[in-house]
């Protein structure tokens, strides 16, 4: 027995090194502590882990040790540790911050177990620690992660969505805002459900999407322009996107970034149209020159028939209206020329219902039979305006009006009427919107195929057109709305689908001035005139027809004619017989030397010599310079030889 005795307080003794040395070797804090929280036993590991020495803990409490009386969100530890001694079944798992001997801080998640005697009394608490601090941060850091990731994802003024399958998931609300729906009707949707099934470059939104889906997926960052369209008014709105897939453990999820690029798009748009309408003055200066020498030519051939024939001719009027039409192109380009000077317009009091007679006779040999045209021309008020400009409105709203009904049998009605606006107007209408006043209202309607409502606010749009590829500048619109706001005129537009159209444009009215209750042409009339002193010529021209039209009629009205192909050939036929000359024509833009350089030269050999200039640009001429070298007249082309001829009588005379 006492051998046994002794084999077995030999095996216990065993049993207890084995455990001791477990505890103090365990990767874990183990500690005891009795009912009045106080240390009664901590391993070796939890003694380094805090710092402190077994002296330094064994019999303190747990409160003031280990444990805070409160950790940093302000819980009370104290109220803790008690509850978990009254109450150890509900701790057998707390975390809690706990405090090293150096006042740093550590997580630790702790596993309780109360120790009791065989009657059930409570003896002791057991408790387990491990060291989650690492976690705690981890956890912390992945929290403020998402705070920020929420904080830019909400708060961004780009549109961020996520979509998993193809299906948005999620969404920020930048992207309610730009698309102009609620959350419920964009949560769930596929991808490019809010797109026209278009996009700009004419390839299907499905096949877009399926192409950012696929891309993505291969690991791409997907970069492209993309066009929907906001709920309830249809408007298409543009944007740049960004996609890219993101792995999570819920699969694949791909992250499109979308900025609003709409505002940007249109000012681009306003910069190209301002570039080709800076384009169309350059290219018109380009062109004027040769433009205007031809026009010339028309309007001077046809100012020689005349007086040829005599006014009493059978083919007078239609002779009369290629002069018109002449004139009318010459103001035309010059219109072209002052805009691209960026110059106003000048206008002058005019009855617009004799602009208007005047449009409709040139119009009728242009419409188709099939069209009938009705005018109720009864206006007699007066307005301030460019009476080429209004006659260019005129025949830019009959000319769409006529396209409108292209192929069928229509009507086109011009009505040019007066209004008066009183200040007491008791109905509703377009008259409301105007100041009390007088006005002349032009109204053209047609019969044809009307304007759909998608398009109607797009018509005085720049280069916007309904006609087929090189049917249609699309300008035509957009200049009679610029022309009406220059003369602080309204247009309105009144249509539908298959209702035709009537345009109908307010323009204030103003007081007749004395000497312009006509505005009939003042080409050159035959009429008699005093007898006027002859004299020699010296005309310097380039272009052949030109010069021949001008050296015959000044021939026939009695002048001695010298014609010069170029300015250093007037040049040399001056310097020979500088005398001779009674007055030198000369042409602005000429090969070798200028008519400003020619006339600059001339003045040195025959000082005095009275020059006209004439010029088909007179943007090139230097108008000090011109006054400094003595010009007498300086002449836009294309002229009326009967102007020129009146320069030179005024030359003469002076």
């Amino acid at each position: 027995m006492s051998h046994d005795k002794h084999q077995n307080q030999h095996l216990h003794y065993e049993q207890i090194n084995l455990y001791q040395e477990l505890v103090h070797s365990a990767n874990s804090i183990i500690l005891r502590w009795d009912r009045q929280s106080r240390i009664i036993f901590m391993n070796q590991y939890g003694l380094d882990l805090f710092g402190f020495s077994k002296d330094e803990l064994i019999g303190k409490e747990v409160v003031g040790t280990i444990v805070a009386e409160t950790d940093r969100s302000g819980r009370d530890l104290t109220a803790m540790i008690e509850n978990i001694l009254l109450h150890p079944k509900k701790y057998l798992l707390n975390k809690n911050e706990n405090i090293c001997r150096d006042g740093s801080s550590l997580w630790i998640q702790w596993s309780n177990k109360a120790i009791v005697d065989s009657d059930g009394s409570f003896l002791e608490m057991l408790s387990v620690g491990i060291d989650i601090t690492a976690q705690v941060v981890a956890e912390k850091k992945l929290r403020q992660r998402e705070k920020l990731y929420q904080a830019l994802f909400k708060g961004s003024f780009d549109a961020h969505l996520l979509s998993r399958d193809g299906i948005y998931i999620d969404c920020n609300q930048a992207t309610l805002t730009f698309l102009g729906r609620s959350r419920a009707e964009v949560i769930g949707h596929p991808m490019g459900s809010f797109s026209p099934k278009k996009q700009d470059d004419g390839i299907s939104t499905r096949e877009r999407v399926r192409e950012v889906i696929e891309r993505t997926a291969r690991g791409e960052i997907v970069e492209i322009e993309w066009v929907v369209k906001e709920t309830g008014s249809g408007t298409l709105r543009y944007a740049e996107i960004k996609a890219e897939s993101v792995e999570t453990e819920e699969g694949e999820i791909i992250h499109i970034s979308l900025r609003d690029v709409t505002e940007k798009r249109i000012l681009q748009e306003e910069l190209r149209q301002r570039q080709k309408l800076e384009a169309i003055g350059t290219l018109a200066g380009g062109i004027a020159h040769d433009f205007n020498n031809i026009l010339m030519a028309i309007m001077g051939y046809t100012e020689l028939v005349q007086m040829k024939l005599g006014r009493k001719s059978s083919v007078d009027s239609e002779l009369e209206q290629i002069r018109t039409a002449s004139v009318r192109a010459k103001d035309l380009v010059s219109q072209i020329l002052t805009f691209s000077r960026k110059a106003e317009q000048a206008k002058h009091s005019i009855q617009i219902s004799l602009v208007a007679r005047e449009a409709l006779q040139l119009l009728r040999s242009s419409i188709p039979s099939t069209i009938e045209i009705k005018e109720q021309i009864e206006a007699k008020n007066f307005i301030l305006a460019d009476p080429t400009q209004i006659h260019q409105v005129i025949v830019n709203l009959c000319t769409n009006a006529s396209l409108a009904m292209t192929g069928e049998r229509g009507i086109l009605r011009i009505s040019l009427q007066d209004l008066t606006v009183n200040s007491n107007r008791q109905t509703i209408t377009m008259e409301n919107n105007l100041i009390p006043g007088n006005y002349v209202v032009l109204e053209v309607e047609d019969t044809g195929c009307g304007i759909s409502p998608e398009i109607k606010n797009k018509l005085f749009d720049p280069y916007f057109t309904t006609r087929e590829h090189g049917q249609g500048s699309g300008m035509g619109l957009a200049v009679v709305h610029g022309i009406v706001q220059s003369h602080h005129g309204i247009i309105t537009v009144d249509s539908g689908k298959d209702q035709g159209a009537l345009f109908r444009l307010y323009f204030p009215a103003t007081a007749q001035t004395v000497g312009e209750n006509s505005q009939k042409k003042s080409s050159g009339s035959q009429a008699a005139r005093p007898a006027q002193p002859k004299g020699n010529i010296l005309l310097a021209e380039d272009e052949e027809s030109i010069r021949e039209l001008i050296s015959d009629f000044l021939t026939e009205k009695g002048h001695s004619v010298t014609t010069c192909v170029d300015g250093e050939q007037a040049l040399e036929e001056l310097s020979k017989t500088a005398t001779n000359w009674d007055l030198l024509i000369t042409d602005q833009t000429m090969p070798k030397m200028t008519g400003m350089q020619l006339s600059a030269k001339v003045q040195q050999i025959r000082p005095g010599l009275p020059i006209i200039l004439c010029t088909g640009y007179s943007q090139t001429v230097d108008l000090e310079i011109s006054r400094q070298l003595g010009f007498h007249a300086i002449i836009e082309k294309p002229i009326s030889l009967y102007k020129l001829l009146a320069e030179i009588e005024k030359a003469f005379i002076s």
